[in-house]
């Protein structure tokens, strides 16, 4: 952690994968480790080459470590989880919490994924957040491209 301009401000990685539940899942593994995703359907993993992984339910670890009044950015690039933490997070409002969000979409990369579902969803993001929604390839685009240089660096 760290103050800035007068402000408090942590980075918290978290170091399990994220899905909605506290739980063990099948992590499948890619040719590269940055392939690898809870969902099976990715094209890019192989069904028979998977991991046990404890898996952690961001909504809510949100919910129960933040409130309103703290300043979260969170960043989702979790290989085809997003869906499902999106809409539970939409659900039991832990979405609200969030001041700044971060996201790509995989669905092009997902057998049988429905890429209107997926404009459904950038939709109501983008009609949620307004400007504070950076969605690769779709909205606000460089400014995700911008964040993930930095994270490099």
């Amino acid at each position: 952690c760290a103050l800035v301009t007068g402000v408090q401000t942590c980075a918290l990685p978290i170091c399990f994968p994220v899905t909605i539940a506290y739980d063990e899942a099948n992590l499948y593994l890619g040719k590269q480790y940055i392939n690898s995703s809870l969902n099976s359907n990715k094209v890019s993993v192989s069904i028979d080459n998977y991991i046990q992984v404890q898996t952690i339910d961001i909504s809510k670890w949100i919910l129960k470590n933040f409130k309103q009044t703290d300043y979260i950015v969170l960043t989702l690039d979790i290989e085809g989880a997003e869906y499902d933490v999106i809409e539970k997070m939409i659900g039991d409002q832990s979405l609200d919490l969030i001041d700044e969000l971060y996201v790509e979409f995989h669905g092009k990369k997902i057998v049988n994924m429905s890429l209107e579902y997926e404009q459904h969803l950038v939709d109501y993001l983008i009609n949620h957040f307004k400007d504070r929604v950076y969605i690769y390839e779709y909205y606000n685009h460089g400014q995700f491209i911008k964040l993930n240089n930095e994270a490099v660096k």
